[in-house]
């Protein structure tokens, strides 16, 4: 899916299988995928603009990072893997779960079944991927009184529209519920509206007519309690008949637009935007940045991603506000850099200046040492940088998950910061494997994964860590204190003790090998330990 990973597999296909350094790689592996060689390596964008073309023959297609191929591009692979009758061989870590179903159908019709389900634990077990932990670092949101003012306007707004007089005399004097009897059949054509006025009434302590329950086959104690989606039904079921009292309501919160109702309210759904403030995550990956310096010294090899540029803020001489990844360079440069600091984006690289040399690039302002690397010289820059990442001539790289968070090949990574906002499966676990791989050169490599929650107060709760609690659902990592592998995270109740025990585990990453291997228990008779919770 990038010019990224198509470099880096003919990086590996000389790396792995050719002992001479000296032999013309380019006899046995090419780009262009019309090419007479043995091996033709290609992005799916380049396979997709050619769709039309003949190419030659294949009788290997690999599909890498397969999880892509769920629309244009799997109609495009679909058809040169029927059109060369091929055997397919498709790779992925993360397999699209959370797709549309129309989009997993393709992915499925072109891959086929899972034959072969290797899980991350395995591979530690057998050195294939490297001991790691991942890690949640709490901080307290910079705008609590905006979030709790948004959580006490939606309390308000509910018990607003919750037992209102009016509504409730037009729901008992309703024919359906006058006469359940006579309007049985249009009843049960409308069973979700029905449902919703027996809630309702039940929510205000009405009565509910005994037909009523008969007709729908329940008992007074099956009756839900109400919520936001039972008062949507109810009030979009009845809305040409809402009494003034619920309209206006509805206005002020924002819940009627165009004459759609939308409960809860968008500014109510949205209340994670609230969270999701700069200053609160820049501090915490700044915290975190100087412990592993701390700890790891000249050892550290470490990832900062997050989701925007801030291209314009390398212009300025001055500290600019926001969270990306120019802000966080020039953070960590009045923080006292030591000169081992990079960016990578898809739009530019910066380096400092002594790795640089023979490329274009052009100096920053207020960042002595420092160059800005794009334009035609990027892919050199790119390279530049993976190599001085991987000597340890640059210790922290920071950049953006949608460059560095897929393909990036770079062993020597101990310590990823995920300062995104992504909880889809697939995005997440991508990024994770950055940090997963093993380093030849440094058998003794553990990683450490660091997840960011952003709370309301001091208690470790609210929808940031609700969305965290999802997404350590999608893999199995090891608890080193329960010595269990586990596929679910159990917070501290406070914010500061959550982070002091984050804190001590970090410092202890040397010790995860010997802790993997105990929670693996590997053996002849016994398997590893895997713990599953499923929280209702």
């Amino acid at each position: 899916p990038s010019l990224l990973v198509r470099d880096q597999w003919i990086d590996r296909l000389r790396s792995d299988f050719l002992s001479d350094p000296d032999v013309d790689l380019s006899q046995y592996v090419s780009t262009d995928p019309a090419a007479e060689v043995v091996f033709r390596v290609s992005t799916y964008q380049s396979i997709h603009q050619r769709r039309g073309e003949a190419l030659p023959a294949c009788e290997l297609l690999c599909l890498d990072e397969a999880h892509h191929l769920r629309k244009s591009w799997w109609h495009t692979l679909s058809q040169l893997a029927e059109h060369h009758d091929c055997v397919t061989l498709s790779l992925t870590a993360t397999p699209p779960y959370d797709a549309a179903a129309h989009e997993w159908a393709n992915y499925d019709a072109l891959c086929g079944p899972i034959d072969a389900e290797i899980s991350a634990p395995e591979l530690v077990a057998t050195s294939d991927l490297c001991p790691h932990q991942d890690l949640v670092y709490t901080a307290v949101t910079t705008c609590s009184a905006q979030y709790m003012r948004n959580v006490q306007e939606e309390a308000e707004s509910f018990s607003q529209l919750r037992a209102d007089r009016e509504m409730l005399a037009q729901i008992a004097a309703h024919s359906w519920i006058v006469d359940c009897k006579k309007h049985a059949d249009e009843i049960l054509n409308n069973a979700q509206l029905f449902s919703a006025m027996l809630v309702y009434l039940q929510d205000a302590g009405c009565s509910v007519p005994t037909y009523a329950r008969r007709l729908l086959q329940i008992e007074i104690a099956d009756i839900p309690s109400l919520s936001w989606d039972w008062l949507e039904f109810l009030f979009a079921g009845l809305k040409k008949d809402l009494p003034a009292t619920i309209l206006d309501v509805l206005v002020r919160s924002g819940a009627l637009h165009n004459d759609r109702i939308t409960l809860p309210a968008c500014k109510f759904t949205k209340r994670t935007e609230i969270l999701q403030d700069d200053a609160s995550r820049m501090q915490a990956c700044l915290e975190i940045h100087a412990l592993e310096r701390s700890i790891r010294g000249p050892g550290l090899r470490q990832a900062i991603l997050v989701d925007r540029v801030g291209r314009l803020s390398l212009k300025s001489a001055l500290p600019t506000d926001g969270y990306n990844a120019a802000s966080m360079f020039q953070r960590l440069l009045s923080d006292g850099d030591p000169g081992d600091l990079a960016i990578m984006t898809g739009q530019f690289i910066v380096l400092p200046r002594g790795l640089a040399e023979g490329i274009e690039s052009k100096d920053l302002p207020d960042a002595a040492g420092y160059v800005l690397l794009m334009g035609r010289c990027f892919d050199a820059a790119v390279t530049r940088a993976n190599q001085a990442f991987r000597s340890g001539k640059v210790r922290v790289v920071i950049g953006t998950q949608a460059f560095l968070g897929q393909g990036w090949d770079a062993p020597s990574l101990n310590s990823l910061i995920l300062g995104t906002n992504l909880s889809s499966f697939v995005a997440v676990n991508q990024l994770r494997g950055r940090a997963l791989r093993i380093d030849r050169f440094a058998p003794e490599k553990s990683a450490n994964i660091w997840h960011l929650a952003i709370l309301p107060d001091e208690d470790v709760v609210g929808e940031d860590l609700t969305a965290l609690e999802r997404r350590f659902a999608c893999f199995a990592r090891i608890d080193r204190d329960a010595g269990e592998i586990r596929s679910y995270f159990a917070p501290e109740q406070r914010s500061d003790v959550q982070n002091a025990k984050a804190l001590r585990l970090a410092r202890s990453y040397e010790t995860l090998h010997s802790d993997w291997a105990e929670a693996l228990d590997v053996g002849d008779d016994i398997g590893g330990r895997l713990v599953r919770e499923s929280c209702v």
